[in-house]
């Protein structure tokens, strides 16, 4: 043990995805569908927050208001959450990144258990 976390393996990973959505949309909107991924199973917490962008698009540095979504899952879930967004995300070219993650193991335990029902 160091620092009070145990030694963690591959298995004790989780995967966090992020992408963002327009500035224009509400927060209602936002809570709307980042709750619809909750509810079909895909993501177990998402984190959500207002950011400013800057960025190229068709030749032109630009700049504008998003939400950043960071969504936790398990690493099984990647293919599904992947389709999902892809399927569901209101940009021509979204932003879907993703990663896998230690986590404490209350936490990851949290996030694996919530795959297992």
């Amino acid at each position: 043990m160091t620092d009070g976390i145990a030694s963690m393996d591959m298995n004790d990973d989780i995967l966090v995805v992020q992408t963002t959505l327009p500035g224009g949309m509400n927060q209602s909107e936002v809570g709307d569908w980042c709750n619809h991924a909750i509810q079909i199973g895909i993501a177990a917490c998402i984190q959500v927050g207002r950011i400013e962008s800057l960025y190229q698009w068709d030749g032109e540095s630009r700049s504008s208001p998003e939400w950043s979504i960071q969504i936790k899952t398990s690493v099984a879930s990647k293919p599904r959450v992947l389709t999902w967004l892809q399927d569901n995300h209101p940009y021509e070219v979204p932003e879907i990144i993703w990663w896998k993650a230690h986590a404490e193991e209350k936490y990851r335990d949290w996030i694996h258990e919530g795959f297992l029902k």
